[in-house]
């Protein structure tokens, strides 16, 4: 009801409480009936306005998954390609350490493994529009509260735990690397000439046992964590929006 209207049966009430002509139940009985339009008129713009809030809400939050969706999607890429680099760089550093142990070096084997001692990867998850969701409080809007869990515990957890391990295997890269630079002797092509005594000094092969236990014993498992949970979060993002 407008601010007007409400004013009109105050003024009404107000008026016929000060009518001398009537008598105390009928100006009662008046003044009630004013009060009940009111209450009642209010009551119903209060509903309309929450309902509207509400359905506003509602359009909001079925954006905001279904562009939810197509990052999941991508971030899945994104973490499928960062698993792919951890696959290799393992075969790699399991070929190194068969070599340091006492196995010959390829020649071949060297040059394509060569870079994984100075190569990382970053993840770069697509966290803008969760952000934005966070950032204004209207974590609200999401009303099947399991599902705002899991898309809360997928960016707060589980891709942050990917983000860290793989700023921590950058770091023992630097190690690795600032260890070859030492070390290495390097010919006119620039290429190694001693990679086979390299990989059996103590200090290099503890250095890649470490990687081996970060990859297999830590990134694996984020990783695939990451996965799994971008593709059950789709799936129920799919349930919700039919």
């Amino acid at each position: 009801m407008a601010e007007h209207e409400i004013r009109k049966h105050l003024k009404t009430a107000y008026t016929t409480m000060l009518d001398k002509d009537k008598g105390f139940r009928h100006k009662l009985v008046d003044i009630s009936v004013e009060v009940l339009i009111i209450v009642f008129a209010v009551t119903v713009s209060i509903w309309f306005h929450n309902w509207s809030e509400k359905s506003k809400d509602h359009k909001e939050a079925k954006a905001f998954l279904a562009d939810l969706k197509k990052d999941l999607q991508a971030d899945s890429v994104n973490i499928g390609n960062s698993l792919q680099f951890y696959q290799f760089s393992l075969s790699g550093i399991e070929y190194f350490q068969k070599v340091g142990r006492g196995d010959t070096l390829s020649a071949d084997s060297l040059q394509k493994y060569g870079d994984l001692f100075f190569s990382s990867t970053e993840l770069q998850p697509h966290i803008s529009r969760y952000e934005a969701l966070k950032v204004s409080g209207k974590f609200d809007i999401i009303e099947n509260k399991e599902l705002l869990n899991n898309i809360i515990y997928l960016h707060e957890s589980v891709l942050n735990r990917v983000e860290i391990l793989n700023t921590d295997y950058a770091q023992y890269i630097k190690r690795v690397a600032a260890f070859i630079d030492e070390h290495a002797q390097i010919n006119k092509q620039g290429h190694i000439t001693n990679g086979q005594e390299l990989l059996r000094i103590s200090q290099l092969r503890m250095l890649l046992a470490y990687g081996r236990g970060i990859i297999s014993g830590n990134l694996f498992d984020a990783h695939h964590e990451g996965i799994r949970k971008c593709k059950e979060l789709r799936e129920q993002i799919d349930k919700t929006l039919k």
